[in-house]
């Protein structure tokens, strides 16, 4: 409870209060916070990118070289936040952070289950988190102060991107006996269209009103920690949960596997995820194969958006260096941790669409992979 005020109290500082109408709290962390570092922060740019396309998230976005040359620093303990525990940004950005803390000689990751993206955001902006995981999206519009980020960061510039680890495609889980075989059938029902975080819920319900329904006025929607919606998915409390997440979603999967016959997929129309796809240009359209989960023999449509780990522009560049190069050199290890990694080469890892952070950037220079 004591987490869950200081949460809402970052929350309320930075315009999210609004968000939180359907709050089932957030999750609580799997470890002990650690103090933010209090190391003297390495040189880090705040300065402006040049224009980017948004049409394009996973094109490359180099600022000039910065200077930064690599020296291991003393280790202290990072904060990163990602999603709930059943949640692939979690089971990912532990998998990783396994794997980086044998080699790191500047930085211990403690990798923390949060409610998504604006709580990790806000977490940061605070002092309260050191890294977090965020989609392509909520990073533009935030890092830029525009569209629905604008009043929920202070200034613009305040955070840079370390490396993109995969994709988020937002799916659908429903009951069988909720009667719901299409987007077109979610009148009249409770549905959870997302998460607290913004970015949870509002893809989901600009796609349900593609198909003319009102999500304030048509059906019952709530905005759930993950953990939660898939508790009360499986009491019957609500119909069906969208999450966005890197396939396959472990909580689906857990859930189909112990109750099968019970559950099923629902496939939007590509027409529609046009519609939505015109709204954000960041997304695009994907397709989730038959078999990824337990007895769904069919495929399933679904909106993508590129995930990447962030963190304020103060972090020392050499905790940022070493979490680049030892996610780059052991990207085929960590890949075993998710099936969503498989979707990234070591390559991909520096794409984004604001400036790398210093040391990221230094560290993918020197291996020819930006300018």
């Amino acid at each position: 409870m004591k987490k869950l005020r200081r949460v809402c109290n970052v929350l309320v500082s930075f315009g999210l209060m609004s968000l939180l109408a359907g709050c089932g709290g957030a999750s609580t962390p799997t470890s002990t916070a650690a103090p933010t570092s209090t190391a003297a922060p390495t040189e880090a740019s705040t300065a402006a990118p040049a224009e980017t396309d948004t049409e394009t998230p996973a094109s490359n976005v180099s600022s000039e070289n910065t200077g930064y040359v690599y020296e291991p620093i003393e280790k202290k303990d990072y904060t990163w936040g990602t999603s709930g525990t059943s949640g692939t940004n979690y089971i990912v950005g532990a998998g990783i952070a396994d794997v980086v803390n044998k080699q790191a000689s500047s930085a211990n990751f403690l990798v923390q289950s949060t409610a998504g993206a604006t709580e990790n955001l806000a977490l940061m902006l605070n002092g309260e988190m050191d890294f977090g995981y965020m989609s392509a999206n909520s990073i533009y519009n935030g890092y830029h102060q525009t569209d629905y980020m604008a009043d929920r960061v202070p200034e613009l510039y305040l955070y840079n991107v370390v490396i993109t680890t995969h994709g988020s495609s937002g799916h659908m889980l429903a009951r069988v006996d909720s009667g719901i075989n299409s987007y077109s059938d979610l009148k009249g029902k409770t549905i959870c269209t997302g998460t607290t975080s913004v970015e949870g819920h509002t893809v989901c319900e600009a796609l349900i009103s593609t198909y003319g329904i009102d999500v304030e006025s048509d059906m019952t929607k709530v905005w759930l920690s993950q953990d939660e919606a898939m508790t009360r998915l499986q009491d019957g409390e609500i119909d069906a949960v969208y999450l966005n997440a890197g396939y396959p979603i472990a909580a689906f999967t857990n859930a189909i596997v112990a109750s099968p016959g019970t559950y099923t997929l629902i496939s939007p129309d590509i027409e529609n995820l046009e519609q939505v796809k015109d709204q954000f240009p960041y997304l695009s359209i994907t397709e989730i194969p038959a078999g990824t989960y337990p007895g769904i023999d069919f495929s399933v449509n679904a909106l993508r958006t590129a995930i990447s780990v962030v963190t304020p522009v103060e972090t020392p560049a050499a905790v940022t260096y070493e979490l680049a190069k030892y996610a780059y050199e052991n990207w085929s290890e960590i890949q075993n941790v998710h099936a969503a990694l498989l979707e990234t080469d070591a390559d991909d890892l520096p794409k984004a669409d604001i400036p790398l952070h210093p040391g990221a950037q230094a560290y993918f220079q020197s291996i020819g992979l930006v300018d």
